[in-house]
């Protein structure tokens, strides 16, 4: 199959990688709907609406996250991450988007830093892959223009002021706050 895939590719000058769950399953992330995914065991996803309208819901996506988010932060890329990063650093995969406007609105959420602009508000972007998952995964095996349409599971952002940092230090501060109720949950 790889033989297959390389042969297909000879050819190509515009190649993207769309990924989804299964990419990280082999770093141990259980693809959220698969049978050992966490909405399968019953746990319902917090909808954007219920989140940004309650307080009882963020505190509900909170506590959750702080019990399960140690394997998800600690996860390593695996050798299908490794191999798209390989493939795009010998410029197999890559489209280059001349002057994309609304780029610039996306952000590090979906891109990490963005490149300067044109003048126009025009922003040059490259995209190699693009993923639905916010594992960072791609970024931490050596990708540079990977698209998360999720958004990034490493980054939180204040929804009043727009303040973003990083989540291990975010998920640091809330264990320092709730280590009893954390210490009553994990036993």
């Amino acid at each position: 199959q790889a033989r297959i895939l390389r042969q297909w590719m000879v050819d190509k000058t515009s190649i993207v990688c769309l990924t989804g769950a299964g990419m990280s399953t082999e770093s141990g992330i259980p693809d959220y709907r698969g049978n050992k995914g966490s909405y399968f065991r019953g746990h319902k996803p917090i909808i954007h609406h219920e989140f940004m309208n309650s307080e009882k819901q963020r505190q509900r996506y909170w506590a959750r996250s702080l019990v399960g988010y140690s394997p998800f932060a600690n996860a390593q890329p695996n050798l299908g991450h490794e191999a798209l990063a390989k493939l795009e650093k010998k410029g197999v995969i890559g489209v280059q988007l001349e002057e994309c406007t609304g780029f610039d609105m996306l952000g590090d959420s979906c891109f990490g830093s963005l490149p300067t602009t044109n003048g126009n508000n025009d922003v040059n972007r490259v995209v190699s892959i693009i993923t639905q998952n916010v594992d960072t995964l791609h970024s931490k095996a050596g990708v540079k223009h990977c698209l998360h349409l999720h958004g990034r599971g490493d980054l939180v952002r204040c929804m009043n002021c727009g303040f973003t940092r990083e989540r291990k230090e975010y998920h640091d501060q809330l264990t320092e706050w709730n280590r009893d109720w954390l210490d009553e949950a994990t036993s």
